[in-house]
């Protein structure tokens, strides 16, 4: 379904235009009774709800919402598998302004909080009503009949997926919580772009996978690390989508300013062959998961369940089911939250000063 935008433009809201009909009532009646609004015109707006889903576990609540953002084709989505958080922009805002999409998952119970939040910069409006019903509508929608995940495929008898090193047979099909500890995930590379790389190894390692000139790939300098050195790099080619985020590095070095903290690949579009293609490929490349649920998860530690939100990790996502969509296919992501958290405690650190009174 692609955005609507007509008639509410002038609200400067992305429409969901998503009918309630069918959504369990508790939900419909805890996202409406949870709705807030905070701000005000000259210094900007913030709209928020929560819902808990009680039979939906974090990674299922967080593919579906994702599938949500996707479908209403917001701008720069961007989300975590490891964190379950998902952010987009609004491109219909009648300024042409940035208006931010939130949406955090996290743990409750067997089941899930959802936390979902859009922001509108000062001077822009938008309807109360309409803002609560469409932001209500699209988490009803997500979680609306049962999922429509692929499900996991089994691996075909000729294809021999060697165990990692150290492992044996039964350790592979051995439950992920009797596993050994993880492997290390900084050592994995994706489209050879490993974590820990400074900006100008990752251009390099990029462009070399790519077999182009490094100012084939492209920049985005709308957020800099520092001056020269973008938040991310991206290239797409063919069917292949290629993108590598950095973070800022500790301890600071102005001539070494960044790292690699997230690497993502994307086979587009969507299809079940591009998807059982594309498990095949990680298990052989990666050896056996670590984890298993919706999507596979390479961990530096052993986890039943769910990977830790605070480990480097590889998350193979095969994608949604039944979505012929362009925008969608089936992906790794590669990601180390350390750096981000580590930069974080650095500013507060920096920040912090003594009480005088």
């Amino acid at each position: 379904m692609k955005r609507t935008t007509s008639g509410l433009l002038a609200a400067g809201i992305c429409a969901f235009l998503i009918a309630l009909s069918g959504v369990p009532q508790a939900s419909a009646q805890g996202c409406r009774r949870d709705y807030a609004v905070k701000g005000s015109g000259g210094s900007g707006k913030t709209f928020s709800t929560w819902v808990t889903e009680a039979t939906s576990p974090p990674q299922d609540a967080y593919l579906r919402l994702y599938h949500e953002v996707w479908k209403e084709e917001w701008r720069d989505e961007r989300g975590s598998p490891q964190t379950f958080q998902i952010s987009a922009v609004n491109s219909a805002s009648p300024r042409g302004r940035p208006q931010r999409l939130l949406i955090d998952v996290s743990p409750q119970g067997q089941g899930s909080r959802i936390f979902v939040s859009f922001r509108i910069l000062p001077g822009d409006y938008a309807s109360n009503s309409v803002t609560r019903r469409e932001m209500c509508g699209m988490i009803a929608d997500a979680f609306r009949g049962p999922a429509r995940w692929l499900p996991p495929a089994q691996p075909a008898p000729s294809i021999a997926v060697a165990p990692a090193s150290g492992s044996t047979q039964q350790d592979v099909n051995a439950p992920a919580s009797a596993k050994a500890p993880g492997p290390d995930v900084m050592k994995f590379s994706v489209a050879d772009v490993r974590l820990g790389m400074s900006y100008p190894q990752a251009v390099k390692a990029l462009a070399g996978f790519l077999h182009v000139k490094p100012a084939a790939i492209r920049r985005d300098w709308v957020d800099r690390i520092a001056p020269g050195v973008p938040s991310d790099i991206y290239a797409h080619v063919g069917h292949n989508e290629y993108t590598v985020m950095f973070a800022h590095r500790l301890p600071v070095s102005k001539r070494d300013p960044a790292v690699v903290d997230f690497v993502e690949y994307n086979l587009l579009p969507w299809t079940a062959e591009n998807a059982r293609a594309m498990r095949q490929a990680a298990l052989k490349k990666y050896g056996p998961p670590t984890t298993v649920n919706v999507g596979e998860d390479w961990c530096s530690k052993s986890f039943s369940g769910v990977c830790a939100s605070n480990i480097p990790t590889l998350h193979c996502c095969m994608g949604l089911a039944g979505v012929p969509d362009t925008h969608v296919g089936a992906g790794l992501v590669l990601s180390d939250p350390e750096y981000t958290a580590a930069w974080l405690q650095y500013l507060n650190r920096k920040a912090s000063s003594k009480p005088s009174f």
